[in-house]
């Protein structure tokens, strides 16, 4: 015990953790900037806070029993225990951040079929909704004001959600820490989620900040990590409020929101899952990180995870379809169909590689290169234009994409009904080291 209280000493004297916080009053304290019900059931009061405040915080969810039940699975999941926090804050161990990951546990399913969070969603989405992604998290903090929303591309023009209440992204965030240890804390810049409703409010408090002003954030935390000067840092984050997740509780909050994590809080087990209507361009925005090969979580279903979410009206018809398809992206041309007559779109090196690739693996001759707008040869190679292309394709073709304009092909084969894999990546060019 004596080693672990002064390893934590040693901590707090390096990381300096006192100050991270400004001393000087925060004008939110004026007025309430968060929602909190004991359970789920008053779905119009869940309704209303999480409108007006983007966050509600819904308490006792899960049993002692439950929480100690999912931090098992945790820990056997990430093999990290909580005597392994010092070493990850020492950076002689990693965090564990998964997103995707919930799906490929049996035990951790019945997560996003929580009869408390799906009666919390519904009266928030009213309608049709379904999962579109969920992480699971043994860290200590992401330091840096961010919108999760950001992660799924939502907050950009011309379908800017940000001035688009119909569009909200709810978050679940769950907390299941060991006795002793204190719950989840988030610092939430208040009413980021809407301009038209943090102008009001910052109005009622005679607050002359501009919406964008936490913008500022990611460069004032730079700074202060290289100059340790934490002036700004600290004027930025006196306007951000704690919302605590303590283990068994629930704070849902609208992916839109600005907010940070809190090192002295910092050890945690968590998950957050997150929720959504069916909307075009959710879905197409979703799609292109799929078809993009990112590896961002998103539509990260596997078969039998998503067979379940479908027997619970879980699943939205567009992310199901993104999640087979994700399923079919190879990781390996070894993957591919050997029978199936290959075109590849892209006739430069990307294109000449792949196919190099394929007939070094002992692929049969490709059928041919797709190039956007020309035709011709590539190295005794027929190259068709997109146009011709069509005009013949069978559905038995494989398409493999092979360009570094991966997404504007992906959006032109999509516009005329085709499909395609994209394999950018999977084969190191001429004079690149393989990752």
């Amino acid at each position: 015990m004596g080693a672990y209280m002064q390893n934590n000493k040693d901590l707090t004297k390096r990381f300096n953790l006192e100050a991270q916080y400004s001393q000087l009053q925060n004008p939110w304290e004026k007025i309430e900037t968060f929602g909190v019900v004991n359970n789920s059931h008053n779905r119009n009061r869940i309704k209303d806070f999480y409108r007006k405040f983007g966050i509600v915080k819904i308490k006792n969810v899960y049993s002692p029993e439950k929480v100690d039940f999912f931090l098992n699975a945790f820990q056997e999941i990430t093999e990290i225990k909580t005597t392994d926090f010092i070493d990850i804050a020492e950076g002689r161990r990693s965090n564990y951040v998964r997103p995707g990951a919930i799906g490929y546990d049996p035990r951790l399913w019945e997560l996003a079929n929580t009869k408390e969070v799906l009666e919390a969603i519904g009266s928030i989405l009213e309608g049709d909704f379904g999962l579109i992604n969920s992480s699971l998290a043994v860290s200590y903090t992401a330091w840096g004001l961010h919108r999760d929303g950001d992660i799924f591309h939502l907050d950009d023009s011309p379908h800017n959600l940000l001035e688009d209440p119909q569009h909200t992204v709810p978050q679940v965030l769950s907390c299941f820490n060991p006795p002793g240890r204190p719950g989840s804390r988030l610092y939430f810049a208040p009413f980021t989620h809407s301009k038209v409703i943090y102008d009001a409010q910052a109005a009622s408090i005679g607050l002359d900040i501009p919406f964008t002003f936490y913008d500022s954030h990611k460069t004032a935390l730079a700074t202060a990590i290289r100059t340790g000067d934490r002036t700004l840092l600290q004027e930025i984050e006196r306007y951000c409020v704690p919302v605590d997740c303590d283990p068994g509780d629930l704070v849902l909050f609208d992916g839109r929101l600005l907010h940070k994590g809190d090192r002295l809080t910092g050890p945690k087990y968590i998950t957050i899952l997150t929720y959504a209507k069916e909307d075009p361009v959710l879905i197409r925005r979703i799609r292109a990180s799929v078809m993009n090969n990112v590896g961002d979580g998103n539509a990260d279903f596997p078969p039998d995870f998503l067979e379940y979410l479908q027997q619970h009206d879980l699943m939205l018809p567009g992310v199901a379809a993104l999640a087979r398809i994700k399923q079919a992206q190879p990781t390996s041309l070894s993957d591919l169909d050997r029978k199936r007559p290959i075109f590849i779109y892209g006739g430069g090196q990307a294109g000449r590689a792949v196919r190099d690739a394929l007939a070094n693996l002992g692929f049969p001759p490709i059928r041919g290169f797709i190039d956007s707008f020309e035709d011709g040869m590539v190295d005794g190679v027929r190259k068709y234009a997109f146009e011709d292309y069509c005009r013949f394709h069978s559905e038995d073709d494989l398409v493999l994409i092979a360009s570094q304009y991966a997404r504007e092909i992906i959006d032109r084969l999509e516009e005329a009904g085709l499909f395609g894999l994209n394999v950018t990546g999977l084969v190191p060019l001429p004079g690149e080291l393989p990752a």
